[in-house]
């Protein structure tokens, strides 16, 4: 990718809408500059910023949950304490994914224990 993309560039990219990208950016999310004839202009750090929100957004995290995430890059505080907020952010990030997996191998082994049943009603019938 270039060092400035467009947003329909990074849309196609990353594999969300355009529409998506500028709410992202309504919500404090992403913050592309702007070339002198108004359009947004990202950078390889928008566009990576722009696949952890997409990521989380597919996951099922919330806009606030994701600006917590995203906080982690802000130039307010030292690094240590920058350091410090992403290790925690990142702990309860992990523990929430942890926590849907867990759900995704539940919900997977009833398939396949229901797909078991359904075959062997079938076998049965035939």
């Amino acid at each position: 990718m270039a060092d400035h993309s467009s947003i329909g560039d990074v849309a196609r990219a990353v594999g969300v809408s355009v529409e998506a990208l500028r709410y992202y950016e309504a919500e404090g999310l992403l913050a592309p500059e702007r070339d002198g004839g108004g359009r947004r202009r990202y950078s390889e750090v928008d566009v990576d910023q722009a696949r952890v929100i997409t990521a989380l957004r597919e996951v099922g995290f919330g806009i606030r949950e994701i600006a917590e995430v995203i906080a982690i890059k802000q130039d307010d505080d030292s690094p240590e304490e920058r350091i410090d907020a992403g290790l925690g952010i990142l702990a309860r990030l992990t523990e929430r994914l942890d926590e849907k997996q867990a759900g995704i191998d539940a919900a997977r082994q009833l398939c396949r224990r229901w797909e078991s049943e359904l075959r062997t009603a079938r076998e049965l019938l035939g």
